[in-house]
């Protein structure tokens, strides 16, 4: 084939110096395409990315929650918390969202979206800081499941730590200037429990001559502590009571909102009949440090029954009351002859060569000492039961006391020994310091 070297030579030096004139231009071309690809990994691959890291590593505290309005499908819930993380830009912006709440398992890190939701919390838009709040006031929360909400009312009364899950769904997004990118949220966080109400007082307790028209036939003063994160709104909280297994009564506090720390309330009590004259009640509410023992049967607001909170509190029960837990000053009394038995009450404290039950010294002018009925009342455990004491209060005698024959001749017949009840207030003198001997239980 035939070539013209002249037009060869004239091709060659013209691309030449084609490149060696516009090389800026290709240069400017290809830095372009590295930084826009660049800026595309940063913008969708690096920057969401650093935003997840900073919500995983966010810390969340809740501060308080207040659950008001209690109903069997609803509640409205307030919520203060603080969120502390590392923002590695300002001006960021989490877009609102719902938060669902579950109750978190052992093996919750593995499958965080498989526990059940047992309600939900809408929160508005947030700015993204180092520390900033979410802060929700009296939002209205439908009960999704009753079952896991049982559950975590049973551990928000009965233990001292409890976690709470909480996750965002759907996932919310966080804008940063014209930009935005989706994030997962999902936090347990801890939060103090009620740990059983330990700690509960009651004082002043006061028997009314009178009943109220309701039935209160005593009245008293209550303090329950709460050194929980929760304001709990409650209700109408009725209980059993009984002391030392005896069975009083049932005692109701009206309007019951526990805020954290101690809350002082009003008991009124309702006495059964066997019991509302009794003199050995007055007594008890006398003495200091007496046990109370309180089993929770129902709550009720606004007149319905609200059974994700009554039913683990029924559970839980018995929880456990200190009436007049200050000392008081004992007073002992001198030994009272009963001139029908010659019998001898006394308050002495009890020694290793007295025959005693606790402080109460039982001693008969007779040539033998009977067991005392009250000592065949105690169990193994110096504890009185509530049938043995029912014995006691409805059945208890004088000990038959031996008696010397005198011969016929001087006396035609011996009068026979007649056994007598106990009177209320003798009985009362003899098991009061059984339950106050009783170890206290806080």
């Amino acid at each position: 084939m035939y070539s013209n070297p002249d037009i060869e030579k004239t091709r060659g030096p013209t691309s030449k110096g084609h490149f060696a004139r516009r090389w800026w231009i290709y240069l400017v071309v290809f830095t372009s395409i590295v930084v826009l690809v660049t800026l595309l990994v940063v913008i969708f691959v690096v920057v969401p990315a650093i935003a997840q890291d900073s919500v995983d590593g966010a810390v969340v505290q809740v501060d308080g929650i207040a659950i008001t309005n209690p109903k069997a499908n609803g509640i409205t819930v307030s919520m203060n918390s603080t969120v502390k993380a590392q923002v590695p830009v300002g001006g960021a912006r989490l877009s609102p969202q719902t938060f669902e709440m579950y109750l978190p398992s052992a093996d919750d890190f593995k499958s965080l979206n498989l526990a059940p939701t047992f309600a939900t919390l809408t929160v508005g838009e947030l700015p993204v800081k180092d520390i900033f709040t979410i802060n929700v006031t009296g939002s209205e929360t439908a009960i999704l499941n009753q079952n896991i909400f049982g559950q975590f009312s049973n551990q928000v009364l009965k233990n001292e730590v409890i976690n709470l899950g909480l996750r965002a769904n759907p996932a919310p997004n966080i804008g940063i200037g014209p930009l935005k990118f989706s994030v997962n949220f999902l936090k347990i966080v801890q939060l103090k429990g009620f740990n059983l109400l330990k700690g509960i007082t009651l004082t002043n307790a006061t028997v009314l001559p009178t009943p109220l028209e309701d039935g209160t036939n005593m009245i008293g003063d209550g303090i329950i502590p709460n050194p929980s994160s929760f304001i709990m709104q409650v209700g109408e909280l009725t209980s059993n009571i009984t002391v030392a297994g005896l069975a009083l009564g049932f005692s109701v506090i009206k309007d019951l909102v526990l805020y954290p720390g101690e809350n002082r309330v009003k008991v009124y009590t309702h006495l059964s009949d066997e019991w509302s004259g009794s003199p050995l009640v007055s007594s008890v509410v006398s003495q200091s440090n007496v046990n109370i023992t309180l089993t929770i049967t129902s709550v009720i607001y606004k007149g319905e029954h609200v059974p994700w909170l009554e039913k683990p509190m029924s559970d839980l029960s018995p929880f456990y009351a200190l009436m007049n837990p200050e000392p008081a000053a004992l007073e002992e009394t001198s030994s009272t002859a009963e001139s029908a038995s010659s019998t001898v009450f006394s308050t002495e404290a009890p020694t290793a060569s007295t025959a005693a039950i606790s402080s109460t010294i039982i001693s008969m002018e007779a040539s033998t000492t009977p067991k005392s009925p009250v000592s065949s009342a105690m169990n193994s455990k110096n504890t009185l039961t509530s049938s043995t004491v029912r014995s006691l209060v409805s059945s208890t005698t004088i000990p038959t006391l031996t008696t010397s024959v005198i011969p016929p001749t001087t006396v035609p017949e011996t009068p026979a020994f007649v056994v007598q009840p106990l009177p209320e207030e003798v009985l009362a003198k003899l098991l009061l310091p059984v339950i106050s001997a009783l170890p206290a239980v806080v």
